[in-house]
């Protein structure tokens, strides 16, 4: 790998050790620390993360044409710094007041958001950068690092940062992730000199606002007839616009150049295609948030040692970093013996084995209403392991299907729209969480039982 990459590696496990640090603990803290109610403290998660995932479309718009990929990671980085900084310091005691006023958390969520949600984009495709488009093995090999990075941070800090919070209390958990983060920031500033950097690209060559204007052409021609011509593409010959063309994008061409409408035609399919996504990271996200607050009233000891409640989620994390291979190794290679698993195949089964995971969620939820700190927590196993094998059907098949479909000028926008999919399935939990309901022992249950309708919904539309 050329040096670069490991200033980028290096920043993305400190980042990934910093955010999931503080956001393991968080919905805790919420809870018990800061006494908002269940339903309020899982809708202040689900829209942390939605404006987290909402975000990369900014800062992917200014690393591409405003400051470029370096800078726009360094500025939006201090700003990620000052936000954990700002959770941190109002998180102790008596400096807000007893227990601590909630705006220093939402004042240091939205710095969070902004920051992390800003470089996510950018991170990742700047790494692509260091190599030359014909290493391709070098690059497949420096994206599976990458992830696995991302996973290494993840579990450790799933882990660890509960034992923090319990040994020292909530502040010190915090400052550990906020420390840990300015180091990546450092890290990642120091690799400038090595660093391959692609200036930006301006504004009338971004390719988000090309992909607008096409479309806002488009739409504006839907209703419209006649014999308009297209305009000439020095770069390949065009062809006259039919009274019916085939797809609606077409018509744009009387304005548009044949590859930009082509382009914007492929991004428009891929994010249909992706949309029915968006329901299955209603139902993944929840792993910080409902199966959480599930796991406090379940009987968690292992031994003499009890786990915290917020620590169960490492499951996720460790289950993928050993999923990820025995699937790409041994089952995908299984299954193709007998059928093609195309990506949309594989993301298909995905919604399905996440759909069970909630029914699962349900029927322990059940058990656990009736049996408040009877029930052993090891009865969240199979709920984790359905969604994490949900995950990799899903996630990393979009991930790849996104980038493969995308043309080379519109596969950062490909990642910010893939991003965005995270944010707005956030948002379903948001609404579903925000719905006053009155109380009920098995409200909860009726909930998980929702979600998995809503993902069977989807699953028919996809």
């Amino acid at each position: 790998y050329p040096i670069a990459t490991w200033f980028i590696i290096i920043n993305e496990l400190c980042e990934r050790f910093a955010f999931y640090g503080f956001k393991t603990i968080l919905s805790l803290y919420l809870k018990k620390y800061l006494l908002f109610s269940e339903d309020n403290a899982t809708v202040i998660v689900h829209s942390f993360v939605f404006l987290a995932y909402f975000t990369p479309l900014i800062g992917g718009f200014l690393a591409d044409a405003v400051l470029g990929k370096y800078w726009t990671i360094v500025i939006l980085s201090s700003i990620y710094c000052l936000g954990q900084m700002v959770i941190s310091v109002t998180a102790i005691d008596g400096l807000t007041g007893t227990p601590p006023h909630w705006w220093g958390c939402v004042v240091g969520l939205i710095l969070v958001a902004i920051g992390t949600g800003g470089i996510k984009s950018s991170v990742s495709t700047m790494g692509g950068d260091q190599f030359k488009e014909n290493q391709t093995e070098l690059i497949a090999s420096f994206f599976a690092v990458f992830y696995f990075s991302i996973n290494l941070g993840s579990t450790v800090s799933s882990f660890v940062s509960p034992i923090i919070r319990t040994s020292f209390g909530y502040a010190v958990a915090f400052a550990v992730p906020a420390v840990l983060l300015v180091i990546a920031t450092a890290i990642f500033a120091l690799g400038k000199r090595w660093y391959v950097i692609v200036p930006p690209t301006g504004f009338k060559n971004n390719p988000l606002f090309k992909f607008c204007k096409v479309l806002a052409t488009a739409f504006s021609l839907l209703f419209k007839r006649g014999n308009q011509q297209p305009i000439q593409d020095e770069s390949s010959e065009t062809v006259p616009l039919d009274d019916e063309p085939k797809n609606w994008i077409d018509r744009a061409v009387v304005k548009h150049s044949k590859k930009d409408v082509y382009d914007a035609k492929c991004v428009w399919s891929v994010c249909v295609m992706l949309l029915p996504i968006i329901v299955f990271w209603s139902l993944f996200d929840q792993h910080s948030s409902r199966f959480v607050f599930q796991a406090e009233l379940m009987d968690r000891k292992v031994g003499t040692y009890e786990f915290g409640a917020d620590q169960i989620t490492t499951l996720n994390p460790v289950l993928i970093i050993f999923l990820v291979i025995i699937f790409d190794r041994v089952i995908y290679k299984f299954l193709n013996k007998f059928f093609n698993l195309t990506p949309l195949k594989k993301i298909s089964i995905g919604m399905v084995i996440a759909t069970l995971s909630f029914v699962c969620a349900a029927i322990v939820e059940t058990f656990v209403r009736m049996r408040p700190h009877q029930v052993h927590v090891a009865w969240q196993i199979p709920q984790y392991v359905l969604l994490s094998v949900g995950e990799i059907l899903v996630s990393v098949t979009g991930i790849e299907f996104a980038y493969s479909q995308a043309p080379k000028e519109m596969k950062s926008l490909m990642q910010a729209y893939y991003l965005l999919t995270v944010s707005m399935g956030n948002v379903v939990v948001v609404i579903v969480a925000s719905i006053p309901l009155p109380e009920a022992q098995f409200k909860q249950v009726y909930e998980f039982s929702f979600f998995a309708f809503l993902m069977i919904v989807a699953l028919v539309i996809h």
